[in-house]
């Protein structure tokens, strides 16, 4: 047993034994090959003179009985036409009109019905009348031709051949041959009268075809004077291009093999000059079709194949015997002096041990190569000019431009790939920081292959066939001249990818188009976000940040402008949960807007949305308390301002609520609706100035915000039941006081 587990560590041997006996099987296969060879030259010219005589019987078939059939069937009634005697309905037409003769009209449509209809293959017959100025066909009867559905054919059937089928296109679609009589019969020039077109199935014909094929794999195939298709039973149109433009360019019948639908065919052809419509004729049948080969060669073949492989066997055992002798010594040496290097996995094969050990020591310098120069190149974008002697490539290339791009999803490799395809002619090398991002210096010697426009045109092409499995954003910056002005393109990169944040996360962003982006941010109300927080209502909160995106997504504004702005909104967002006590629970430990900063500015909002809902629902929970907290500051507010002219939108502004809300927080809290609650605060203090100053009334009147006099005295006398001095009079304030 130990013999033949050493016989099978010996991988080599084996594949030294199997390797003679491939070369055993080649020889069997020489031998084998050679004799189906002459077994299939016999099979081939036994196919190829069937297939000729079979040519010529379709050819028969076509054009002398089926289509011959339908030219004998009008070939009587238009050879009457010479006989200026003949009493003919056509005869009759050719220089008369169809007025007054109605009935012989309708006769002739009759009789061209009825031989259509006891014509299976008959698709339509027509006549035009070019003398009298009218057509008719086997169905109606036209009064100008133009009215006919064949009227483009019929009004161009004097520059068709005469008496010659032609294939074409019916305007109902189906396919038809169209055979065209002169009238009078064979009338040339200006004698014609007159033409008799007949329209015969092309369907009927192939089917035809197909019941007289041999085999179901078999097929025929008719070629126009041009070479184009005509006929095409059982599937010839499979029949390979290359064959038929074979046959087009040769001179003579024959045949030729090739492939059909993954068969060997025999292809049997026959020349126009053989066919009276100067057409070809090509019959292909596979070579499975025709069952002629011998059985004793066969028994012929087996056995030379069973020796020679025999032999072949005996002779690989011992010449791999001799051979693995010096190969084994040179594997021990190998394992006692650089057993240390050697995988683990490649043990037990000698071949496999020395590849692996060639591959690492390959894979090491490459590496190492590859590192030295990715390091080199960083080095370079990041403005070290003193590795351009460490990085190679760049030498005579006056234009530079820089590409970064972010791996988002797919692989780094993949994406090398594909960029070697869509950069193409350029020249340009690749790093990688090991985060999925990698940064491209793309060079050439002419600045408009580098100019960001076509660069841009090329990734967003790559993005749209790589999607949805390779997906990334990219900033590109140049094109700058010089080794110098590298490090500016790589800036202009890297500010254009840092842009990926507004205009979403698989971006193609060029740096000149940053440069309308001069806009500061406006129309965020930064204080709205705290009253809706402390409203405890999340769809103000969600509202404030839908207008906070539509704002900050706007295409003019700075990014350093938005990112300001998210600052701002995370500023007023940490001063509101501080305020509110949840600061342990919401915020992140390092407390800053890094923190929750998103890849888009659209998810960094979401995030912001998210811990303003979380802030928002102590409030929700406890919506009285809040509210009664803010109707207290609304009620101060109008206690002191009593003077001014207040209105819901101005308690709204101060309150970051809209005024119909600040409206229902009223009726709900306090029972009573606004105008009445300020109506009943502003006579308040209307009746303690008329108790304890010495203010006229139109004084007081101002001082609690009536400018009309008069409508002032009128709310007194409604809110108290006197007017404003015989209140004053009265004594009522000074008693109420004490």
């Amino acid at each position: 047993m130990g013999r033949w587990q050493r016989l099978y560590r010996q991988k080599a041997l084996l594949r030294m034994i199997f390797s003679y006996a491939a070369l055993s099987a080649f020889l069997l296969l020489l031998c084998g090959g050679w004799l189906y060879s002459e077994a299939n030259k016999i099979l081939l010219d036994e196919v190829s003179r069937e297939g000729q005589g079979r040519l010529e019987s379709f050819e028969r078939f076509v054009e002398q009985t089926f289509l011959q059939k339908y030219k004998e069937l009008f070939s009587g009634k238009v050879i009457a036409t010479i006989n200026s005697h003949s009493n003919d309905e056509i005869d009759y037409f050719l220089d008369r009109g169809h007025a007054g003769n109605t009935s012989r009209v309708y006769r002739l449509v009759n009789d061209l019905g009825m031989t259509a209809q006891s014509n299976k293959a008959l698709h339509s017959v027509s006549i035009s009348f070019t003398q009298s100025g009218f057509a008719v066909d086997n169905t109606f009867f036209y009064a100008r031709p133009e009215h006919s559905p064949d009227a483009e054919y019929l009004s161009r059937l004097g520059e068709q051949p005469m008496e010659t089928w032609l294939p074409r296109t019916y305007p109902d679609g189906e396919r038809v041959f169209t055979y065209i009589y002169t009238l009078p019969y064979k009338a040339t020039g200006d004698r014609i009268q007159g033409y008799l077109a007949i329209n015969v199935r092309l369907a009927e014909l192939e089917r035809e075809i197909a019941f007289l094929l041999a085999a179901p794999s078999e097929r025929l195939l008719v070629l126009d004077r041009g070479g184009q298709p005509i006929v095409n039973a059982a599937g010839a149109s499979a029949l390979d291009r290359d064959i038929l433009a074979d046959l087009i360019q040769d001179s003579g019948s024959g045949y030729t093999i090739g492939s059909v639908d993954g068969e060997t065919t025999v292809t049997s052809y026959s020349r126009a000059a053989d066919s009276a419509e100067g057409w070809t004729y090509v019959i292909a049948r596979p070579m499975h079709a025709s069952f002629l080969a011998s059985r004793n060669l066969q028994q012929d073949i087996v056995k030379v194949c069973v020796f020679v492989l025999s032999l072949g066997l005996l002779a690989a055992v011992w010449l791999s015997r001799r051979t693995y002798r010096p190969l084994g010594e040179v594997i021990r040496m190998i394992r006692a002096r650089y057993g240390a290097l050697l995988p683990a996995q490649t043990e037990e094969s000698e071949y496999k041990l020395i590849d692996q050990t060639f591959r690492v020591m390959d894979n090491n310098i490459v590496r190492l190569k590859d590192r030295i120069r990715d390091s080199a190149l960083e080095q370079l974008l990041a403005g070290n000019l003193a590795r351009i002697e460490d990085f190679e490539g760049t030498d005579g290339f006056r234009y530079f431009s820089v590409i970064e791009l972010q791996l988002l999803r797919g692989d780094a490799a993949e994406l090398r790939r594909r960029l070697q395809e869509t950069l193409d002619e350029l020249r340009y090398d690749i790093c990688e920081d090991g985060k999925r991002r990698l940064r491209v210096l793309v060079m050439d010697n002419r600045a408009s292959a580098l100019e960001e426009a076509p660069l841009t045109a090329r990734l967003r092409r790559l993005a749209e066939t790589g999607a949805p499995s390779l997906v990334f954003a990219a900033g590109i910056g140049g094109p700058r001249a010089g080794l110098e002005e590298i490090v500016q393109a790589a800036e202009l990169a890297a500010r254009a990818m840092r842009h990926t944040f507004v205009l979403g996360p698989s971006a193609i962003v060029a740096a000149s188009e940053l440069d309308a982006r001069t806009e500061p941010v406006k129309g965020i109300a930064y204080e709205h976000l705290r009253h809706a927080i402390k409203s405890g209502d999340p769809e103000r909160t969600d509202h404030f940040f839908r207008q906070a995106e539509a704002s900050l997504s706007a295409p003019e504004l700075q990014l350093e402008a938005v990112e300001l702005a998210l600052l701002r909104l995370y500023s007023v967002l940490s001063e509101t949960i501080i305020e509110s006590g949840l600061h342990k629970a919401l915020l992140p430990e390092a407390g800053s807007f890094e923190a929750i900063k998103q890849l888009t500015l659209a998810a960094t909002l979401e995030k912001l949305r998210q811990l303003a809902g979380q802030a928002s629902e102590p409030f929700n929970q406890d919506p009285g308390s809040v509210h009664a907290e803010l109707i207290g500051k609304l009620k101060n507010y109008i206690d002191t301002h009593a003077h001014e002219d207040i209105s819901l939108y101005v308690l709204g502004e101060l309150a970051g609520l809209t005024p119909a809300y600040v409206s229902t927080l009223f009726k709900e809290t306090l029972g009573v609706s606004f105008s009445e609650y300020l109506t009943g605060a502003r006579m308040e203090r209307a009746k303690q100035l008329l108790a304890s100053s010495g203010l006229t009334v139109t004084e007081i009147a101002a001082r609690v915000g009536y400018r009309n006099l008069q409508y002032f005295c009128t709310r007194f006398k409604a809110y108290s039941g006197m007017t404003p001095n015989q209140y004053k009079s009265s004594g009522a304030g000074a008693r109420q006081q004490a």
